[in-house]
């Protein structure tokens, strides 16, 4: 089921461009939100004394004990829901201006609200395999780099788990869209109906997936590391800000364009 990426890179540029208070508006509350988060993460944090006299090891062990923190481990959970919020609440809003329903960015958050607990647990369906797998070899890579002995069935799995996770996120990506835009959708039957429309069309969800879960990931990587002086910073931030909008745009008009290709054959 071939799908026309560059077309699709067009139109969610072009809705961009059309609905440029929509556009402006979730770009300030992303910049809004990563500014904050920024800004606490530092005080959390703070600078590592005398890195440059120190080792890899002595930094990483360093920057080890600091994520250990309990605080830390809150306050990713709190940044990771309010970063899928925002994306939840910016997909709602691109389905109701798609379907002349928008009434403003009030009312397109009070729908997300009602939809969800639901969109998050079957986002954690989508990625806990995924991420299990990833914490396995980690913790293997550490204890390895910290002087210690690896488990080599340790890594086996953790790398079974690696497959399993990219397995099921590819076939269930799109079911979180599904039960939030579809107020007929219970999460059972988004989980049902997301597997039966992907079957036999995994190649054309593996590009979608490798765009929207790594290649603009990387990008705002790639501008967060050339951030090296608060204008520098700034930019990158508006730039990142795009492109989490962007990807909303991108996403939502993918799940349509696949659903109706789906659902024709």
């Amino acid at each position: 089921m071939p799908i026309n990426f560059t077309q699709l890179f067009k139109d969610s540029w072009n809705f961009l461009q059309n609905q440029r208070k929509f556009t402006f508006s979730f770009v300030g509350i992303f910049m809004l939100l990563s500014a904050a988060v920024g800004l606490i993460q530092q005080a959390m944090l703070p600078a590592i004394e005398n890195a440059d006299a120190m080792s890899d090891e002595q930094r990483l062990e360093v920057l080890l004990q600091q994520s250990n923190s309990t605080d830390i481990f809150w306050f990713t959970l709190l940044k990771m829901f309010l970063m899928l919020f925002l994306t939840f609440w910016g997909t709602t809003a691109v389905h109701q201006i798609s379907q002349r329903q928008y009434q403003g960015l009030g009312q397109s958050a009070g729908r997300t609200f009602t939809r969800l607990f639901g969109a998050l647990l079957l986002t954690i369906i989508c990625f806990f395999p995924f991420f299990v797998g990833i914490i396995s070899v980690l913790s293997t890579f550490l204890q390895t780099v910290a002087g210690g002995q690896a488990s080599g069935f340790s890594s086996i799995i953790g790398l079974f788990l690696i497959i399993i996770g990219v397995l099921t996120l590819i076939r269930l990506c799109l079911s979180p869209i599904r039960y939030l835009i579809d107020e007929q959708e219970s999460i059972k039957s988004a989980v049902q109906n997301t597997l039966k429309f992907s079957n036999k069309r995994t190649s054309t969800l593996f590009f979608y997936c490798v765009i929207s879960y790594l290649f603009f990931p990387l990008v705002a990587f790639q501008l967060a590391v050339l951030a090296q002086n608060i204008i520098l910073s700034a930019v990158a931030l508006l730039v990142m800000s795009l492109i989490n909008v962007f990807s909303i745009v991108f996403t939502y008009r993918f799940y349509v364009i696949f659903n109706q290709k789906a659902s024709a054959l």
